[in-house]
C-alpha cells in the first residue's frame, strides 16, 4: 500500500515537472496557487533577487480573469501557500479581481461557502489566516 503510494506522488510530480516545463513565472506562480505547491512556490519566489522586484511580481500577476495569487490560492483553499505570500514584503493583500470585484477575503468566504459542515473548521483558517493579515472584512465588492 505505501509504495502504491509513493508511485501516485512519483507519477505526480513527474507529470506536473512536464506540464510546467517551459513555463512563465506567473504561470507557475499560478500554479502553485492552484494546487497549494510550496516547492513550486519556493522555487518561483526565489528567482526575484530585491523584495521591490518580488512585491511587484506578486501584485501585477494575475489570471485571464484578472484574479491575483492571493485570490486564487484562497478560492483553493491553499493555506500553505498563503501563509508564504503573506510573509512576502509588500503584497498587497486587498486587491481586486476584475470579474466580480472581489478581494482575496471574498474569495476565502466562497471557498468555505463550498464546503461540508465537517470541513468548516478548515475552510476557517483560510479566512483566519487572511484578516490575521490585515485584510478589510468591510470591503463591500463593486460589480
Amino acid at each position: 500500500m505505501a509504495d502504491e503510494v509513493m508511485k501516485d506522488q512519483i507519477v505526480s510530480t513527474e507529470q506536473s515537472l512536464i506540464y510546467l516545463k517551459g513555463a512563465s513565472s506567473r504561470e507557475l506562480l499560478l500554479e502553485a496557487c492552484r494546487r497549494n505547491n510550496t516547492d513550486l512556490l519556493s522555487t518561483v519566489l526565489s528567482d526575484f533577487k530585491s523584495t521591490d522586484e518580488l512585491a511587484n511580481f506578486l501584485n501585477t500577476a494575475t489570471d485571464a480573469l484578472g484574479c491575483g495569487a492571493l485570490h486564487i490560492g484562497a478560492q483553493y483553499g491553499a493555506y500553505e501557500v498563503l501563509d508564504m505570500l503573506l510573509d512576502q514584503e509588500g503584497v498587497e493583500i486587498d486587491g481586486v479581481e476584475r470579474r466580480e470585484g472581489d478581494t482575496c477575503l471574498h474569495k476565502a468566504v466562497r471557498y468555505v461557502n463550498s464546503l461540508t459542515k465537517d470541513e468548516w473548521e478548515e475552510g476557517q483558517a483560510i479566512v483566519d489566516i487572511l484578516i490575521d493579515a490585515g485584510c478589510d472584512p468591510r470591503y463591500v465588492a463593486q460589480v
